[in-house]
């Protein structure tokens, strides 16, 4: 968040670059193979962490602006 802070894009920069993380973590879960309810963690819940962190962003920088 400190180089968001700093940036010219803010904090909606690094919300879109978490998304794109996110989705970039999705498509690897799928070229594997993965699947969603495991007993260990894989790409997906990277994937559905990365989108919960970009929507509190989003959430945050309404609420403050």
């Amino acid at each position: 968040m400190l180089i968001a802070s700093l940036g010219k894009a803010g904090y909606a920069g690094t919300s879109t670059w978490l998304g794109l993380y996110a989705v970039f973590a999705a498509v690897v879960a799928v070229i594997l193979g993965q699947r969603f309810p495991t007993k260990s963690f894989n790409h997906w819940d990277e994937a559905l962490w990365l989108v919960a962190a970009a929507l509190g962003i989003q959430v945050i920088q309404k609420a403050f602006l």
